[in-house]
C-alpha cells in the first residue's frame, strides 16, 4: 500500500500535463538527430529540421498561454534584426566602405551591405524564435519529466559512444571527437547531459525506481568520462563544474535529506577523483591555461618591483585567442552599435577591424567566439538586450517555478543544464547551433511545473490555430534550404558562395587545362561563360573574397588587361587588409602575364608583414619568410629575380 500511494504521489499530480504525449519525445529525437548531422553542410541539416519541427508546431498546438511580455519581446527581437536595413546615409559611413565605393564595388543603399544572405539569416532565427516559444506553451507531468530527462542523458551517452568510436575504430567521420563541427559544441553537449544525469541520479534516488537510477548512472558516467578523457574541450570540463555549483543550491539542504546529501558527497568524490586521477588531453590543456593566467597575473602584479619586459613573457592575449578576437569584434561593433553590420555578415565585414587577430594571419573568422558579440555586432546592441531579457525572464520563471513545485532535484537539474547554452555564449557560439538551442528549449521546457491555474491559462482553440500557421514558416523555410532555392528561382544566398565558387574554380581548372584537341574558340567560350556566372554571383554577394579572388584569376589568365586585373586585386586586397597571403597570392597569379603587378603585389606583402612584425607580440617573423617566399617564388622564373631583389632591398 505504501509503494502505490507513493507511486500515486509522484506519477499521477493533481494537474495533468498540459501537452501531448509524444511530444517531448518527438522533440528529444529531433535533438538527438541534429547533434549526429550537425557537420552536414548548414543548408541541409537547418533544413531538415526546421522542416521536421514545422511539422511538430502544425500536429501539436501549445496548450498553455504563454505571459504576452514573452511574444512582444521575441517580435521585439526579429524587428531589431531588421535594423541594418535603415539607410546607410542616417548613420556614419565607416571608410572602408567608401574605399570599396570608390574602387566601383556596389555596396547598396542599406546599412547592410548583402540583404539577401541577412534576410535568411533572420529568417533562421526566426526559426529558432518560434520553436522555443512553442514549446514553452507545453507543460510535462511528472513521468514526462523523467522519462525525458532520462531520454536526454542516454541519448548524450549514446551519443559520445558513438562519437568515440567513429573516432577511434573505424576512422570513418574524423579524427575529432564528436560530429559538431566545433568540438566546444561537443563539449556543451556532454555538459548539458552530465548535470542533467546529476538530477535524474538524486529524483530516481529519492523516488526508490532502482531500474530508473541503474540507467541514470550509467547514462550520467559515460557523458563525464566522455566530458573529461575523450573531448578535448576546456569548455566542457568548466560548464560542468559551472552547472553542478548551481545546481546544489537550488535543491537545498532540507530537500536532500540524509541520504540524498551522502549521494551528493559520494557523486563529488567520484567526479573529482576520477578526473584527477586520469591523464587526459583536456586535463593538459586546463593545466597549461591555468599556468598561463598564473603567469600573467604575476607579470602585471602592480605590487611588483619592476614588470617584467621578457619577450617571451605571457599576455591576456596569449591565454586564450578568445581576448583580441573579442577587441577586435568591439572594435567592429564601435563603428555601427545601433544596427550592426547585418546578419549573417560578421565573416565578411570583420577583416576590416582585424588588428590584434591578425597574428592568424590567413586564418577565416566566422564569429567572434561568442553568441552574444555576434548577435550585437550583427544586429546591433537593441537586439541583444532584448535577448538578454528573454534569458533573464525564462530564467526568473523555471526558478520560481522549480521553488514551488516538487521534484525539484530533476527540475533543477533541467533549468541548469538548459541555461548551459546561454551562459556558453559568453565565449563561444552553442546557441547558433539548432541542434543545442533546441536542447536548451526542451530541458527549460520540462522543468516548468504543471500550475494548478494552468487550466484558467489555456490557449483557445483560434490560438492554438494561429500557432499551427506560425508552424507553416520552418516548413517552407526548411524547404527551401533543402532544395537551394526560393520560389522566385533565386538560389539561397547563404549557400550560393560557396556552390559559385566551387563551380567556378572547377570551370577555372579546365579552362587552364583543356584537351589537346579541343579547340581555343571553344575553350574562351568556356571561359566567357564561367566568368559572366561568376560576376552574376559577386554582384549579389560583393563582398564575398573567394569569389573576388577566383575573379582576379580569371581576368589574370589574358595580357593587355593589366589595369583590370590591378582594380580587382586591389578589391581583394581591400576586403583583407591584413592579410599578407592574399597580396602573395596575387603576385604568383600575376607572374605569368603581369609580372610588373606582382613586384607591386610582393611590396604590399612587404608592408603588410612589417605592419604585423611592428604591431604585434609574435615569435613568428612574418617579414623574413615573406622575403623567403618571394625568393621562392621568383626562382622558377629568372628574368623577375632581378626585380624580386629590388623590391626587397626597397623594404629593407
Amino acid at each position: 500500500m505504501r509503494s502505490e500511494s507513493l507511486h500515486r504521489k509522484i506519477y499521477e499530480p493533481a494537474v495533468r500535463e498540459s501537452s501531448h504525449r509524444f511530444i517531448f519525445l518527438a522533440v528529444w529525437f529531433v535533438v538527438f538527430l541534429g547533434a549526429f548531422i550537425s557537420g552536414a553542410p548548414w543548408v541541409d541539416h537547418t533544413g531538415l529540421l526546421s522542416c521536421l519541427l514545422g511539422g511538430l508546431m502544425l500536429i501539436a498546438p501549445p496548450k498553455i498561454a504563454l505571459p504576452k511580455l514573452w511574444w512582444i519581446l521575441g517580435t521585439s527581437f526579429l524587428v531589431l534584426c531588421f535594423a541594418s536595413f535603415l539607410p546607410a546615409a542616417w548613420f556614419p559611413i565607416p571608410e572602408w566602405r567608401t574605399h570599396l565605393e570608390s574602387l566601383g564595388v556596389k555596396t547598396g543603399s542599406h546599412v547592410v551591405i548583402q540583404w539577401r544572405p541577412a534576410l535568411e539569416t533572420i529568417g533562421f532565427f526566426a526559426v529558432i524564435l518560434l520553436s522555443g516559444l512553442w514549446l514553452a506553451g507545453h507543460r510535462a507531468s511528472s513521468m514526462q519529466l523523467r522519462n525525458t530527462a532520462l531520454a536526454f542523458v542516454l541519448g548524450v551517452a549514446l551519443y559520445a559512444v558513438i562519437a568515440e568510436i567513429f573516432r577511434k575504430e573505424l576512422a570513418i567521420y574524423s579524427s575529432q571527437f564528436g560530429f559538431f563541427p566545433n568540438r566546444n559544441h561537443t563539449g556543451t553537449y556532454l555538459a548539458m547531459g552530465s548535470v542533467c544525469g546529476l538530477g535524474v541520479i538524486l529524483q530516481s534516488l529519492k523516488d526508490r525506481h532502482f531500474w530508473r537510477l541503474g540507467l541514470s548512472i550509467l547514462g550520467t558516467c559515460i557523458c563525464l568520462w566522455a566530458a573529461f578523457q575523450w573531448s578535448v574541450s576546456r569548455g566542457g570540463v568548466l560548464l560542468i563544474a559551472i552547472g553542478s555549483v548551481l545546481w546544489l543550491p537550488m535543491i537545498g539542504r532540507r530537500y536532500l535529506g540524509k541520504h540524498g546529501s551522502k549521494a551528493i558527497v559520494l557523486l563529488a568524490l567520484l567526479i573529482i577523483g576520477g578526473y584527477l586521477l586520469n591523464e587526459s588531453q583536456v586535463k593538459k590543456r586546463l593545466s597549461d591555461t591555468s599556468e598561463k593566467i598564473a603567469a600573467v597575473a604575476e607579470n602585471e602584479d602592480p605590487s611588483a618591483a619592476e614588470p617584467s619586459e621578457s619577450e617571451n613573457s605571457p599576455t591576456l592575449s596569449s591565454v586564450d585567442f578568445r581576448v583580441p578576437m573579442a577587441l577586435d569584434a568591439l572594435d567592429m561593433i564601435k563603428d555601427a552599435p545601433l544596427t550592426g553590420v547585418g546578419a549573417g555578415q560578421f565573416v565578411y565585414v570583420f577583416p576590416q577591424y582585424r588588428t590584434r587577430t591578425a597574428i592568424v594571419n590567413d586564418a577565416i573568422a566566422y564569429h567572434p567566439e561568442s553568441d552574444w558579440l555576434w548577435i550585437i555586432s550583427e544586429c546591433g546592441i537593441g537586439a541583444a538586450l532584448i535577448l538578454l531579457a528573454m534569458t533573464l525572464l525564462a530564467l526568473g520563471y523555471g526558478v520560481l517555478s522549480i521553488f514551488k513545485g516538487r521534484d525539484r532535484a530533476i527540475r533543477a537539474a533541467c533549468l541548469i543544464a538548459a541555461i548551459l547554452v546561454p551562459l556558453h555564449g559568453i565565449a563561444d557560439v552553442p546557441g547558433h547551433r539548432l541542434p543545442l538551442a533546441l536542447a536548451s528549449f526542451l530541458l527549460f521546457t520540462v522543468s516548468l511545473i504543471p500550475s494548478r491555474k494552468s487550466e484558467n491559462h489555456r490557449n483557445n482553440r483560434s490560438v492554438r490555430l494561429s500557432i499551427q500557421l506560425f508552424g507553416l514558416f520552418p516548413i517552407f523555410f526548411g524547404i527551401c534550404l533543402l532544395l537551394g532555392k526560393w520560389p522566385t528561382g533565386n538560389p539561397i544566398a547563404l549557400q550560393m558562395g560557396t556552390d559559385e565558387y566551387g563551380n567556378a574554380r572547377k570551370s577555372f581548372v579546365e579552362v587552364t587545362n583543356p584537351p589537346a584537341d579541343e579547340d581555343f574558340t571553344e575553350t574562351f567560350k568556356k571561359l566567357t561563360t564561367a566568368r559572366n556566372q561568376l560576376k552574376s554571383t559577386i554582384d549579389r554577394l560583393p563582398l564575398d573574397p573567394w569569389l573576388r579572388r577566383l575573379d582576379g584569376n580569371y581576368a589574370s589568365l589574358f595580357a593587355g588587361n593589366e589595369s583590370e586585373v590591378k582594380k580587382l586585386f586591389e578589391i581583394e586586397g581591400t576586403l583583407s587588409p591584413t592579410s599578407v597571403q592574399v597580396p602573395m597570392r596575387q603576385a604568383e597569379t600575376a607572374l605569368a602575364n603581369h609580372p610588373s603587378l606582382s613586384a607591386e603585389a610582393w611590396s604590399e606583402a612587404l608592408q603588410r608583414s612589417s605592419w604585423l612584425d611592428n604591431n604585434l607580440e609574435s615569435s613568428f617573423n612574418f617579414k623574413r619568410s615573406t622575403i623567403f617566399e618571394i625568393r621562392r617564388m621568383s626562382y622558377r622564373y629568372p628574368q623577375l629575380r632581378k626585380m624580386a631583389d629590388e623590391v626587397i632591398r626597397a623594404h629593407q
